[in-house]
This record gives C-alpha cells, sequence and structure tokens, in this order.
C-alpha cells in the first residue's frame, strides 16, 4: 500500500514528510489531552501542564513554514518581540468535579525568594491558560518551578508539581 495522500489529490505529500507547525501540534495536542481528561472519573486531577515561550515574531520552530513566501519569495525576517509583548504561557488540563479554584504557583530566577501566583476560576472548558507577561517575565526572568493546584473552598483536590518544586 501507497505511503501517500495521493487518493485524496495530494500525491507530494507523504505520510513520513507531513510537517505541521509548532502552533498546531500544541493545539491538536491540547485537544486530544482535553478530551481524554474530560471523558474520565469525576474524581479532580490535573492533566498535563506544557509551556511556550514567546520571544521572537516568528518562532524558530516555524521559520520554514512562515519566513518565506513561495510564490513571491519574500522573505520574512524574525525579529524579537518587545518587552511588553515577550511571555510564557502556561497551558493546563484537568478533570474532576467540584473544583472551585485553579492555583498556578511559579518561581522565576531572577526573583528567588518570592512566589508568584495566578488562580483562575474553571468554566465549561477543563483547561486554562496563565500568561508571565511584560515586565513580570522581562525582570523575572522564565519560570524555574511551578506546582498547579485544584481547591474547593479551603481543601486542596489535586495537585502537580515541576521537578524542581
Amino acid at each position: 500500500m501507497k505511503n501517500d495522500l495521493s487518493l485524496f489529490g495530494w500525491p507530494h505529500i507523504r505520510f513520513a514528510s507531513l510537517t505541521l507547525p509548532r502552533s498546531t501540534l500544541h493545539a491538536s495536542r491540547f485537544l486530544v489531552c482535553a478530551a481524554v481528561l474530560c471523558s474520565c472519573s469525576t474524581q479532580p486531577r490535573i492533566g498535563d501542564v506544557w509551556s511556550t515561550k514567546h520571544a521572537l515574531t516568528i518562532e524558530k520552530a516555524d521559520q520554514g513554514f512562515f519566513g518565506t513566501d513561495r510564490a513571491s519569495h519574500i522573505r520574512v525576517v524574525s525579529e524579537p518581540l518587545s518587552p511588553e509583548q515577550t511571555r510564557e504561557e502556561f497551558y493546563v488540563t484537568w478533570a474532576g468535579a467540584g473544583v472551585q479554584l485553579i492555583k498556578f504557583e511559579y518561581r522565576q530566577p531572577n526573583v528567588p525568594d518570592k512566589i508568584m501566583v495566578q488562580t483562575a476560576q474553571p468554566t465549561g472548558r477543563h483547561w486554562c491558560q496563565f500568561v508571565i507577561a511584560g515586565d513580570d517575565y522581562v525582570n523575572g526572568g522564565s519560570v524555574s518551578a511551578w506546582r498547579v493546584s485544584l481547591w474547593n473552598e479551603e481543601r486542596l483536590l489535586a495537585e502537580k508539581k515541576s521537578s524542581l518544586w
């Protein structure tokens, strides 16, 4: 059997060489994790926690895809983002019933004696995004350790920590 997509009118695309931009891969991973977590038990738990850093207008992994317009041969040069736009984003998937608060605690290397906290209220979806941006990111640096926890009033339901926490 041929390992290509010629049946769909795309004879030049093969499964082995199919490449997607990194943002598409993150989105697909996110949707799969959220679907699996939502369909499981009602015991509160935290699924995946992953992060992305944004410091350039076009990330290095996406240069080949977005850096050149093949039709006009125009090359787009990636430039550093302004300090206000530079950021690190954390995506958290979770599942379970009775969750009233999602807490994200983190440490940064430039402020070692301080633990920063962000919280989110659960909505209908079972994922949330925490963003460290602007002066907080520029002055504090990249996140070195983190902890995510699920709360019901004052009761801890579940938590997940990075290896350095």
